[in-house]
């Protein structure tokens, strides 16, 4: 599988994941939907609106990433980067705000750092919009 091809995967998964998620959140905005209490957030938020709607823009992001990738868009590799670092901090906020609670937040840190590392290497290997010429899309589509 070519990291481009590793890359949509990742960034497809997790944009359903996160959408998902933030529509979770959304629908019950006391946590209840998804089995979460208001006060695991120690006062930072009073529902979980605000972080539904960042889950929601997390997975727009990802789904962007990956149809960028997909056409091979000049700007492909910074969006991946970007949606990667976008995960991993939202993990890390995650884990200062309310402490370590799933098994999902590593497992979903490490698909962060997968996707940020795969597009710095599509970078490094000259993908990217410091590269000019033709786009080709990656599964074939012309």
């Amino acid at each position: 599988m070519t990291i481009s091809r590793l890359l949509i995967v990742l960034e497809l998964l997790m944009g359903a994941v996160a959408i998902g998620s933030g529509l979770a959140l959304l629908s019950g905005a006391t946590g209840a939907a998804v089995g979460h209490d208001v006060a695991m957030m120690r006062g930072a938020f009073d529902g979980f609106t605000i972080p539904g709607l960042a889950m929601l823009v997390m997975g727009v992001l990802c789904g962007v990433a990956a149809f960028m990738t997909v056409r091979r868009e000049r700007w492909s590799t910074v969006a991946s980067a970007l949606a990667g670092a976008v995960l991993l901090l939202w993990v890390a906020v995650q884990w200062m705000m309310i402490g370590f609670n799933s098994w999902t937040q590593p497992a979903f840190f490490l698909v962060g750092a997968a996707i940020f590392a795969l597009s710095s290497a599509q970078w490094r290997d000259g993908a990217g919009p410091h590269v000019a010429g033709a786009r080709r899309p990656v599964l074939g589509h012309r």
